[in-house]
């Protein structure tokens, strides 16, 4: 029986379109957002003629607009952000903005896409109200449409209300502000993501004809280069490099010469500088300055925040920048810039006192996730220092971390600009200074477990688990303290872990001691075969069920375990008793708890693949679960039932399929093999058709004998294969293949 959706028999707590809405927005990626309390924008007089150019883009009438996207690229610290801050208020005050999101790779809800689309639409509800209702419409209808992909969501949020707008005359698009702005494309979460972004918005105008424009800035790194360079958008896109030819060295010299004038009339020495600072005895020391910037507004600006201390007498400050020399290797924009992180890190004495370079291990690589905040309070109770020892510790700092005021515990520090991590992250620029990412998450690794063995945790257990996951993440070693902790843990809370778990237990199994005869998984064995008996006891108790756990106990058939429910739809059960939305979501269930074992990016899926086999053919379990060569008997009936039932399993002639018959379902996730073939075959025929025929392949090998299974024999006789296809059909080798198997198994039978 096919699957079907069923009313709700109770009614939920009614949410508007707009409560819908505000629930997955990201506030902070908005250009006027309360999180930046100083966002960065252009100084005064400087970006001039790259201002100049985005306006002159922004203002091409509808009618003439040949590029839909402008490509603002630039290396880190060159004033992309500044730049398109400074455009999204222009453009907001002339009525031309329509939606803004700015990304930040430490900012939670701006660091991956997941709030993309929702933040866009919430600002598009409000710059242009006459898409709203049918937005909220769209939101009311289907309240999970933002689980869905991004250009599901776009078509449902802006491009049926747009056009509703426009056929009912309520939307005049010369009168309508079009321009949205997405900053930082390169910090959200991973190249995968911010290709998809963009080719979710260039439906817009390549398959709707919309008419937004979209301005994009970003560093020019290699996904993001050949996702502009591909035919898709190569010819709607205008390209700014932000380089001498819009005079940077000029601006920068404006902005040098105004900053210093303003620090003059604040610092508390400013009476008392001497006439000539800060151009020097010669008026040469801006050019100096300015040369040394090498282009880079972040230059400018750390130097600026250096300088600017009052704990400091100014002219000191400057020398000591004129003094910092660059590294042997001055070819690189980045040499004066290292330079001077180098002298500011040489004078906090960060190289011998470990505790401030501790709180730098927790800046830099935010232990608990990147989405989540880490307030100083939360750096002093992981590491264990008393309270205001942090902002003590940071205090030579300030020119590279942006510290809270005093009071202001609800506010993280953060690393003042993407540059410093850089710097810090990178072993031939920052020398002694250098991060090593594997060692620091496992010495972030072994705190944690200190702390997940101590009786009072000062965190949630589940953000102590995320620690441990970011060294496997990176596949640290665990050093013997680590595994000694891990060892005698209490492993509940990582079982507890759903999403990290089985990259957790891969890692941990992997990990050894010279004085230890077993593992950390064989240490916590009976609580993993518990953990795996509580998830699957949570399934529907039918027959489809033992079906789908039954082909999961092949560890060499993983890598294509999901589309099972495809290959058994048929004998999906309907809904049970009187709680039919209950059934479905133990499907759902169903589909998450073997997500895992079917992920193909994931690269000790097999390892975890072997753990849960194990423990399926365990005949200690209940007899519901167990696993017995007749179990794949079973399951192999079906499957070659479902191979003689499909009609295009069968065809002579599948090229002549209608593409438009590719059907995939929701919680398909294949090997690349397979969606490499099914881009350009029918989508079911070859799919499904390879599927079945492997999994039969696997199933024949471990069933039992042909003379102790009269069942199975007796099917695969009444089911005798008629030559199938053609020789251009090409699952014909496998249906070949399944015959001489078939043959084989039955024996002196047939």
């Amino acid at each position: 029986m096919n699957q079907k959706s069923y009313p709700s028999l109770h009614r939920p707590e009614y949410f508007t379109g707009m409560d819908i809405l505000q629930q997955n927005i990201a506030p902070g990626a908005f250009h006027d957002s309360d999180e930046s309390c100083d966002p960065p924008k252009c100084h005064p007089r400087t970006r001039e003629a790259v201002l100049e150019k985005i306006m002159q883009w922004i203002r091409i009438p509808d009618v003439e607009r040949e590029s839909f996207f402008m490509w603002l690229y630039g290396p880190a610290g060159s004033g992309k952000s500044a730049i398109a801050h400074t455009i999204a208020e222009m453009c907001k005050e002339a009525g031309l903005l329509a939606a803004a999101f700015f990304f930040s790779r430490n900012a939670a809800g701006r660091n991956d896409k997941t709030r993309l689309v929702a933040t866009l639409v919430y600002q598009l509800a409000l710059s242009i109200p006459a898409m709203r209702t049918e937005m909220c419409l769209a939101l009311e209808t289907d309240p999970a449409l933002f689980k869905k992909s991004l250009e599901a969501q776009l078509t449902a949020l802006v491009v049926r209300p747009f056009q509703s707008g426009v056929a009912q005359g309520k939307i005049i698009t010369n009168k309508t502000p079009l321009l949205v702005i997405v900053d930082g494309l390169d910090e959200c979460e991973d190249s995968y993501s911010q290709t998809t972004i963009l080719n979710a918005l260039s439906t817009l105008i390549h398959r709707y004809n919309l008419p937004f424009y979209f301005l994009i800035a970003s560093r020019p790194e290699y996904e993001l280069r050949r996702a502009f360079d591909a035919k898709t958008f190569s010819s709607c896109t205008m390209r700014i490099a932000l380089d001498n030819d819009y005079r940077s060295h000029r601006d920068i010299k404006v902005f040098f010469e105004d900053k210093l004038k303003e620090l003059r009339n604040d610092h508390p020495a400013g009476d008392n500088l001497p006439d000539y600072w800060p151009y020097g005895e010669h008026g040469l020391d801006l050019d100096v300055l300015v040369e040394k910037s090498s282009g880079q507004f972040i230059y400018a600006s750390t130097v600026i925040r250096y300088v600017s201390s009052h704990r400091h007498w100014p002219p000191d400050r400057l020398e000591t920048v004129f003094g910092v020399e660059s590294s042997e290797d001055d070819s690189t924009p980045f040499s004066d810039l290292d330079a001077l992180y180098t002298h500011i890190l040489t004078a906090a004495d960060i190289y011998r006192n470990k505790k401030i370079h501790n709180v730098l291990l927790s800046l830099v690589l935010r232990p608990f996730g990147r989405s989540t905040q880490q307030t100083i309070s939360d750096i002093e109770k992981f590491w264990g220092y008393r309270t205001g020892e942090v902002s003590m510790l940071l205090s030579d700092l300030h020119s590279i971390i942006n510290v809270p005021p005093k009071g202001d515990t609800w506010k993280s520090p953060k690393i003042a600009h993407a540059s410093m991590s850089d710097f810090l992250l990178n072993r031939e620029r920052s020398g002694k200074f250098y991060i090593d990412e594997k060692e620091g998450y496992i010495k972030l690794a072994v705190v944690a477990a200190k702390h997940l063995n101590s009786s009072s945790r000062p965190f949630e257990t589940s953000q102590l688990v995320q620690v441990l996951y970011e060294a496997c993440s990176v596949d640290a070693k665990a050093p013997p303290e680590l595994f000694e902790q891990l060892h005698v843990m209490d492993p509940t809370p990582i079982f507890q872990s759903k999403s990290n778990f089985p990259e957790l237990i891969c890692w941990m199994a992997k990990q050894c001691h010279p004085s230890y005869t077993t593992s950390i998984v064989q240490r916590h064995k009976a609580r993993l075969d518990q953990y795996f008996l509580e998830a699957i006891s949570k399934l529907p108790a039918v027959p489809w069920t033992k079906k789908v756990l039954t082909a999961m106990s092949l560890p060499e058939f993983v890598p294509s375990i999901s589309p099972i429910f495809k290959i058994l739809q048929d004998e999906l059960p309907g809904p049970q008793g009187v709680d039919p939305e209950g059934y479905l979501i133990k499907l759902t269930e169903t589909r998450n708890f073997i997500f895992p074992f079917s992920r193909s990016t994931w690269k000790d899926r097999f390892e975890y693949c072997a753990m849960y086999s194990e423990f399926q053919k365990n005949y200690q379990l209940p007899e519901s679960f167990v696993v017995r060569p007749t179990d794949y008997s079973v399951l192999a009936q079906s499957v070659w039932k479902f191979i003689r039932r499909r009609h295009y399993l069968e065809h002579d002639n599948p090229e002549s399929w209608a593409l438009n018959n590719y059907r995939i379902p929701v919680f398909f996730w294949a090997p690349n093999s397979l969606q490499a073939k099914v881009r350009t075959l029918p989508g079911e025929y070859c799919l499904y058709g390879e599927l079945a025929f492997d999994l039969l392949s696997a199933l024949l090998k471990v069933c039992p004998p042909a003379s102790d299974d009269r069942e199975l024999v007796t099917c695969l006789r009444e089911t005798v294969p008629m030559p199938w296809g053609s020789e251009a059909d090409p699952l014909l080798p496998h249906k070949i293949r399944t015959n001489e198997l078939i043959s084989n198994y039955l024996g002196d039978l047939i």
